[in-house]
This record gives C-alpha cells, sequence and structure tokens, in this order.
C-alpha cells in the first residue's frame, strides 16, 4: 500500500487557525463519504500527515455580483480539476460565511509527493536524455506505478502556495 498525505485547498482569506479549523471540516466530509476505503484508513492509522495550500477565492454562486458576469472562484475550479483527475475530494461549505465553500480535502499517495523515490521521469534538470534512456526511465517507472498522470497531478499540485497567516 503506498503512503498517504492528505492535501486541503483553503480559501485565501483565513488565518492560519481559521485554515485549519475550515480544512478539518472538510477532513470529515471526506470521512463521512470514503470511510471504507483503504488509502483513508492507511492514512487516518499510519500516515496522519496534513497539508494546506491556499485555494484563492471562492464564488458558488457562479456570477461576479457588480457585473453579472460569469464566474467561479479557484476553489471551484480547483474541485473540478481534481475530479478531472479522477481524484475523490469533498468540500465544506461553511454555514457563517454564506455556505460558501472554504476548504477542500483529498488524499494523494506517494507517487505524486514522493520526488525521491518516484523522480520525474522525462525531466532531469540540465540532463538531454537519447530516446533510449527515456525509454529506461520509463521502464522502471512503470515498474513502481508512476505514470504521466501522476506526473501531471504533482505539477498541478506544486502550482499551488502553501497557505499562510
Amino acid at each position: 500500500m503506498y503512503k498517504q498525505r492528505m492535501y486541503h485547498f483553503v480559501i485565501y482569506q483565513l488565518s492560519g487557525i481559521q485554515a485549519g479549523i475550515q480544512s478539518e471540516h472538510a477532513v470529515v466530509e471526506y470521512i463521512k463519504t470514503h470511510w471504507k476505503d483503504l488509502d483513508l484508513q492507511q492514512w487516518m492509522n499510519v500516515d496522519k500527515t496534513l497539508i494546506i495550500k491556499n485555494g484563492g477565492t471562492t464564488n458558488s454562486v457562479g456570477y461576479a455580483a457588480y457585473s453579472a458576469e460569469e464566474y467561479t472562484g479557484s476553489l471551484q475550479d480547483i474541485l473540478h480539476k481534481l475530479t478531472d483527475f479522477g481524484i475523490k475530494a469533498e468540500a465544506f461549505y461553511e454555514p457563517d460565511l454564506n455556505n460558501a465553500m472554504t476548504s477542500i480535502a483529498f488524499l494523494v499517495d506517494e507517487r505524486i509527493w514522493d520526488v525521491e523515490k518516484y523522480p520525474d521521469f522525462l525531466t532531469i534538470p540540465g540532463v538531454l536524455l537519447h530516446p533510449m534512456d527515456n525509454r529506461i526511465l520509463e521502464a522502471e517507472a512503470k515498474e513502481k506505478g508512476f505514470t504521466r498522470k501522476h506526473l501531471e497531478i504533482r505539477d498541478y499540485l506544486n502550482s499551488f502556495h502553501l497557505a499562510k497567516n
């Protein structure tokens, strides 16, 4: 079984403690839905690591209040992107903030975040690889269950900063 980490995206306006609280609300939503999943059991019983990232804005209404133009917040866009990747994710909607989406929780396994065990097999910095070398590296990655999809997810998650106070 792969090691797991619970990632969160929270809206940018939150203080550090508020980001933690909203993240944990989303964890509860995740557990309520996926409590039988083996990866969640692995995370709850062994791994327990949390990562909280800045998810930017939220707008569940679908339009900008002052211009009536179509608009979704970046948090909503992130949830859609995670779904497109096939990642199980759960959002929390804060009743005290007019039911705005404030946090998203989801699990990713070590193939996403462990760059030593699962290096970016086609992007070795400063090295121009011969096509045969690429095939060898891809074969090694395939043996470990590491695919281009994992690399795409890694790149996407790494494009966001950690949440700050």
